[in-house]
């Protein structure tokens, strides 16, 4: 099974929203919630992909869809700046859009085209997310090193 860095993964979603400078949706009064379970339903985004196949665009696809589907109307923290609120709507709007049928080199490249207030926008949300989310961030990189250290001791073991 290929795997990607959290990191990277994390970075992937902040770019995915890049494939439209379209508005997003207007803010809506979604309730509010703790950092902790924001960041639980946020970081979640990144252990279902970490779990795909990089080559099943199809499957990292439909887990966007789900996750949009979640965040939609995802209670947020009373902290999160509407800059950064605004950029999480782009990233909703962008994984909903996505099409099962896009190649692995269309998902890879969907970040180029993202410039102006719709960059700084997700930025903002990615900014929000490493610090809001570090704890569940690094948990979710010690468990991608723990795996990663299994799967070399499982090839460097004697038959």
């Amino acid at each position: 099974m290929t795997r990607t860095t959290p990191a990277a993964l994390l970075a992937t979603c902040c770019l995915l929203a890049g494939c439209s400078d379209d508005e997003p949706g207007s803010a809506r009064d979604r309730g509010t919630t703790s950092e902790a379970d924001f960041c639980a339903l946020y970081v979640d985004q990144i252990r279902s992909q970490m779990e795909l196949q990089a080559e099943d665009v199809e499957a990292k696809v439909e887990a966007a869809h789900a996750w949009a589907e979640e965040m939609r109307d995802a209670p947020l923290p009373e902290d999160l700046p509407a800059e950064a609120r605004r950029g999480l709507d782009r990233m909703v709007e962008a994984f909903a859009d996505l099409d099962v049928d896009m190649s692995a080199e269309e998902l890879e490249a969907l970040g180029d085209d993202f410039t102006g207030e719709a960059r700084r926008e997700v930025e903002a949300m990615g900014d929000y997310a490493l610090e809001a989310c570090a704890s569940q961030v690094d948990d979710l990189m010690s468990e991608e090193l723990d795996g990663l250290q299994d799967e070399l001791d499982g090839m460097t073991e004697s038959p």
